[in-house]
């Protein structure tokens, strides 16, 4: 979230053209922030750089998807919060269509881009009141693990869910990132046991385990391997044994 909102804030400085006195620029750009969850990155730093551009460079809306928004965060971001209950495509379908009706009624009756939170919203929506948003407990059915590949020392994501009535964590997805991903640092590694994880694997080169180097970074490894590995981080060498491969909340690799 934080890479997105310095990407927003240098977007719109450099693409927007503002009034002058003899020509009327472009209208305030109207933003959406769609979220099913929690930051993963440090956000703040980045938004006090957004909002350190006055007058305000766009007006920002926010959409919680599901049970698990912290919307005590998105008050913060955004002007205004919504909830959206799920995140199935005929309720997005339904979003999207309030949204771009209420856009155009908007430039119509007062010539500026904005979201109406009078009237009557998108069936499976509400008002979130930004001055008393709901608390948030958070209730770690969702787990997030940054890792490189130690092959070709690419960065990834792994996403976890909580498996139904159950103590594990089944993987979700595992998606490449870009370079600059955690321009901002990356999130420490929750803590949790590896018996509590299913396996992941590598969406650079296939490999179904991966080890945390005593630097406490992540990063995939073959399970079958008890060769000397390298941590694609800081180098060290370590000889991996097949009990230490999913060694994710101790302090050895």
């Amino acid at each position: 979230l934080g890479a997105a909102l310095d990407l927003l804030r240098e977007s719109i400085q450099k693409e927007v053209k503002k009034s002058s006195k003899t020509e009327k620029g472009d209208f305030r750009p109207i933003v959406f922030i769609l979220t099913d969850g929690q930051p993963t990155d440090d956000w703040r730093k980045a938004l006090a750089r957004l909002k350190k551009v006055q007058p305000a460079l766009a007006s920002l809306y926010a959409f919680g998807c599901g049970d698990e928004v912290d919307f005590e965060t998105l008050a913060l971001i955004a002007d205004v919060c919504f909830q959206v209950e799920s995140l199935s495509t005929e309720t997005l379908t339904k979003l999207f269509v309030w949204v771009t009706a209420s856009v155009q009624k908007s430039v119509l009756s007062q010539g500026d881009l904005e979201l109406s939170k009078s009237g009557p919203l998108a069936e499976g929506m509400r008002l979130i009141d930004s001055d008393r948003p709901p608390k948030f407990e958070k209730k770690n059915s969702r787990l997030y693990f940054h890792a490189r590949c130690a092959k070709t020392r690419q960065d990834y994501l792994i996403k976890y869910r909580l498996a139904p009535h159950g103590d594990i964590y089944v993987a979700e997805k595992s998606e490449p990132l870009g370079p600059d991903f955690f321009a901002d640092g990356a999130a420490p590694a929750p803590a949790v046991a590896s018996s509590r994880l299913s396996s992941a694997a590598c969406p650079h080169c296939e490999n179904q385990s991966w080890a945390r180097c005593p630097c406490g970074r992540l990063f995939c490894v073959d399970p079958n391997t008890r060769l000397e590995v390298v941590c694609p981080y800081c180098g060290n060498k370590a000889i991996l044994d097949r009990e230490l491969i999913f060694e994710v909340d101790g302090s050895v690799g």
